[in-house]
């Protein structure tokens, strides 16, 4: 560490530490900003699906929710990924960069929004059987109506929170792809490369392995803390829960 290199240098490629640190949250953040608000559509729609409408629907979706919820997500990503680069790129070339970046978004999206739908089916269930809603359907409102005029502003408050907490996961998923070596490749920074990097010269340099250590761990702590400041502005009855 030095004036001119705040962190100190990555072992063998001389590349500045915390440049590396300032890139890769820029890497994990878009692909963790894209997944979260795919993910929330789909929690969204399938969620409001299951619980207004009820029956077969809410049953067949509840089904879908359990199987997913039940997968290993971590394993399924680490065998989606190369399935899915696979199915797109020949054996002989490698993957490009912009491939495995639409390929980590969709994996995340499709194997996370099974919890959401889950928490806003619960909140749609309580909703549906609110007097406003009733006096909606007895003025002769048409279902549509009722769930984007009476039951999704109200679902607002849960949605904002469900997502300011799934973002920073999201992260922490993404850098242990990295890690993993199904990430983006070495050639992009990445908080999980360097985790991978720095368990092989912890002896040389263990401050390289600290840093994004303590990095993820103040950027999670601050996102979920701001999570929890914006339940209690939209929700000042669970202040102090």
């Amino acid at each position: 560490m030095s004036p001119e290199f705040w962190l100190g240098i990555e072992p063998g490629l001389g590349r500045d530490v915390f440049m590396q640190l300032v890139f890769g949250i820029r890497t994990s953040l878009a692909i963790a900003l894209i997944a979260t608000v795919g993910l929330m559509l789909i929690g969204i729609t399938v969620g409001i699906a299951a619980g207004y409408l009820g029956g077969r629907t809410d049953y067949w979706a509840g089904r879908v929710i359990d199987v997913l919820l039940a997968f290993p997500s971590q394993l399924m990503l680490i065998a989606l990924v190369p399935v899915v680069d696979s199915m797109l790129v020949g054996p002989e070339e490698a993957t490009p960069t912009w491939l495995r970046f639409a390929t980590l978004c969709i994996v995340l999206t499709a194997l996370g929004w099974a919890g959401s739908a889950r928490i806003l089916r619960s909140q749609v269930l309580s909703l549906r059987e609110r007097e406003f809603v009733e006096a909606a359907k007895v003025s002769g409102a048409s279902p549509a109506r009722i769930i984007f005029r009476e039951i999704l502003p109200n679902l607002w408050s849960p949605i904002i929170v469900l997502a300011t907490w799934q973002l920073p996961i999201l992260v922490g998923v993404e850098a242990g792809l990295g890690f993993l070596g199904v990430g983006l490749g070495p050639d992009v920074p990445d908080w999980g490369r360097m985790f991978l990097e720095g368990v092989q010269y912890y002896h040389l340099d263990f401050p390289y392995l600290l840093w994004p250590g303590l990095a993820m761990l103040i950027f999670i702590v601050c996102f979920n803390l701001m999570g929890d400041a914006i339940r209690d502005a939209l929700d000042p009855k669970t202040k102090g829960l």
